[in-house]
């Protein structure tokens, strides 16, 4: 288990972390989503002994590492400009931690070459690095965080600078490594659809402080706040409430006529704004047996069961 506890930072008047504690489990994938300057990051290199916290204490199951150096801890990093060195090849990249660590180097070579037939790079071992692609770059650097058997495991943006073909790939082998190895994971993320793909639990940080924490399937039913529902980037968000896609219904019967001002077709349906004479613009995913365009009148019922207030 990797937990946080009771962890304050100040970098001059700004505070990126007030009091915070988490707690990740062996096995498990916790997302942190926040905006940029919101301490995502910060926590991470707290962790990973690159910054001291001003308070409080980190630990690897019973072992207080607040104060270890950043080599004295088996923790593996993963960053969105995947950190390789340039002058070592494919191999002694991964088997790089291996030999800080006093493993000799055919014994490194091995696991090196182990843990790159994991990642699908066993015939690239030789190449240098600056010849990969961005998908094998990231996937040599996979091989890396996870070659030591890491304690934990730290995602900062790793994916952001994919494609999206290669960010889902590169996405599952990442967990499926991880729940292999047992490794408690905190992935750092602008993108709640990634946060939603990837993590046992979601935490939204704002401003150093947790504003919410939960499943996806928790904080997609009731955010906290309106800043929460729209960094989730669920539709329909005011300062007062949030109108789900479930709280609107086609209702040729007894639906309000609402007026279609922007219609996007996507590969999977209609991306159609509306305006409601109640509830003002409205965007609203429509199934593609719907032909619609703008200008388009539509009977729509807005449950208001369904809707969100927000305390």
């Amino acid at each position: 288990m990797l937990s946080w506890q009771h962890i304050n930072k100040k970098f001059s008047d700004k505070v990126v972390a007030a009091d915070l504690s988490l707690e990740v489990a062996d096995g498990q994938l916790v997302a942190v989503l926040g905006e940029s300057g919101s301490g995502k990051s910060t926590l991470l290199n707290m962790a990973a002994g690159l910054v001291q916290p001003d308070s409080g204490n980190i630990f690897i199951n019973e072992e207080n590492i607040t104060f270890l150096l950043p080599e004295q801890r088996r923790i593996g990093l993963m960053f969105q400009d995947y950190a390789l060195l340039p002058h070592l090849n494919v191999w002694q990249n991964v088997a790089f931690g291996l030999r800080m660590h006093g493993v000799s180097k055919p014994q490194a070579q091995q696991q090196a070459m182990q843990m790159l037939a994991e990642v699908g790079m066993s015939e690239a071992a030789a190449r240098q690095v600056d010849v990969l692609s961005g998908g094998e770059q990231q996937r040599v650097a996979l091989a890396r965080a996870l070659v030591l058997q890491p304690q934990a495991l730290l995602l900062d943006e790793p994916f952001s600078a994919l494609d999206t073909t290669l960010r889902a790939s590169l996405q599952q082998l990442t967990v499926r490594l991880l729940r292999q190895q047992k490794c408690p994971a905190v992935l750092v993320t602008h993108s709640p659809l990634e946060a939603f793909a990837l993590a046992d639990r979601i935490c939204l940080l704002r401003h150093g402080c947790w504003i919410q924490q939960g499943t996806a399937a928790q904080l997609l039913a009731r955010p906290a706040d309106a800043w929460a529902a729209r960094l989730l980037g669920c539709d329909n968000v005011s300062d007062v409430c949030y109108i789900p896609q479930n709280a609107l219904q086609y209702d040729p019967e007894n639906g309000t006529q609402v007026q279609v001002t922007e219609v996007c077709l996507t590969a999977r349906s209609y991306d159609v704004q509306l305006l409601h004479p109640q509830y003002g613009i409205l965007r609203w995913w429509l199934p593609l047996h719907y032909a619609v365009q703008a200008g388009d009148w539509l009977p729509l019922t807005v449950q208001h069961q369904q809707i969100v207030f927000f305390q």
